[in-house]
Formats: structure tokens, sequence, C-alpha cells
């Protein structure tokens, strides 16, 4: 190229950077909010590979703390049993219930 021979004659040597306007990186809510990364744990339809975040639920899914169904599957198929007094949300409760006491 021209301007690189005439950059390398006068000495000068060529940037590595490139011009233009830096991206803005922080989330401003807008598209990043939906579909940026979520750093919550996602929770898989036991009959397919569907899976969601907590938040991310529709009302149709059925799920306690060991499984989930998807809103597809929630009314055909059955959840595995849970026993709920030995379930850490039956301790959640316990502990709020003791501090309700209070």
């Amino acid at each position: 190229d021209e301007v690189e021979a005439a950059e390398q004659s006068s000495g000068k040597k060529k940037s590595k950077k490139r011009g233009g306007r830096k991206r803005n990186t922080k989330n401003d809510g807008s598209f990043s909010a939906m579909w940026g990364s979520k750093k919550e744990k996602l929770f898989r339809c036991l009959d397919c590979p569907i899976a969601y975040h907590i938040t991310c639920m529709p009302p149709s899914c059925s799920f306690h703390e060991l499984a989930m169904l998807c809103h597809e599957h929630a009314h055909t198929s059955k959840l595995p049993y849970l026993d709920a007094e030995h379930s850490f949300q039956a301790k959640v409760e316990a502990n709020a219930q003791k501090r309700i006491d209070k």
C-alpha cells in the first residue's frame, strides 16, 4: 500500500489500534437484560431438553426443589415424590416460623 510505504519512509510506525467509537459494554437494561448472561442455576425438564432459570419459568411449569416439568409436560407427566417433611423448603419454613415466633 502507498500509505504504508509513506509511513515507513517518514519513520512513523503504523499504529495497531483501530479507530472508531468504543462499544458500550455496560448493561443498559435493554437487549442484554433479556438475552444477557445470568448466574442462576438452570432447571431442566425431566422429559425434554428445555431448561429455565427459576426467575424465567412460565407459570404453567410444575416444579419443586428436586425436579421440573416444562409447560408441555406438566399436564402429562408427574413430578417425583418429595418428602415435604424432610425437604429443604420445610427447613426454610421452620426457620422462618421460629424467627416470627421470637
